[in-house]
């Protein structure tokens, strides 16, 4: 009599029962998102978890991802910024601090993400946006200004952000990304 085993076992089960037995690769869950409301700002360190906001109208979302590993930034911050006023953005900071840390952060390069909401996306608005004052300085320009980072400036109701560094903005509202021309054309109202 053949000595059974769990290995023939289930090729006996598979025969009988074709498709029922069978072994599965481990399939790795879907990332989790983190949800960032607005007057909030969120960072995550590692993983592999999303970063989203949604219904920006008047208000911005400002993203910078740093420490890139080869496949995912480590650190990745995600700000929805209050009437898109670096003053009276988020709640329970200061939003021109927390920008001048993000800076420092960037030093060895990665990628910022600004995203004016639906009613904060025309030229004049990014660009007001994009040069406002505070503490003596224009921390946003200045972020925008930091070499050896990628950034994108675009117009949506909200983005979602991969751990990776891809992203995608709410589909059918916005103009979405700027071009190269378009973002250059925003020097004008400086």
């Amino acid at each position: 009599m053949p000595r059974i085993t769990p290995s023939n076992m289930l090729r006996s089960i598979q025969r009988c029962l074709p498709g029922i037995a069978t072994r599965h690769k481990a399939v790795s869950p879907a990332p989790r998102t983190a949800w960032v409301d607005m007057g909030h700002s969120l960072t995550l360190n590692g993983g592999h978890s999303t970063l989203s906001t949604q219904h920006l109208s008047y208000c911005s979302a400002l993203a910078v991802l740093s420490d890139w590993n080869g496949r995912t930034f480590h650190t990745r911050t995600l700000m929805h910024l209050t009437g898109s006023n670096l003053e009276l953005g988020l709640l329970y900071q200061d939003a021109g601090e927390l920008i001048a840390t993000l800076k420092e952060s960037l030093a060895s390069g990665g990628k910022v993400i600004w995203v004016g909401g639906v009613d904060s996306q025309s030229d004049y608005a990014l660009a007001m946006s994009l040069n406002q004052s505070h503490a003596g300085g224009q921390p946003l320009r200045d972020l925008f200004e930091t070499p050896g980072v990628s950034t994108v400036i675009a117009g949506a109701s909200g983005i979602e952000i991969q751990a990776d560094g891809t992203f995608t903005l709410t589909e059918n509202i916005g103009r979405g990304v700027l071009s190269e021309q378009e973002v250059e054309g925003l020097s004008r109202y400086a």
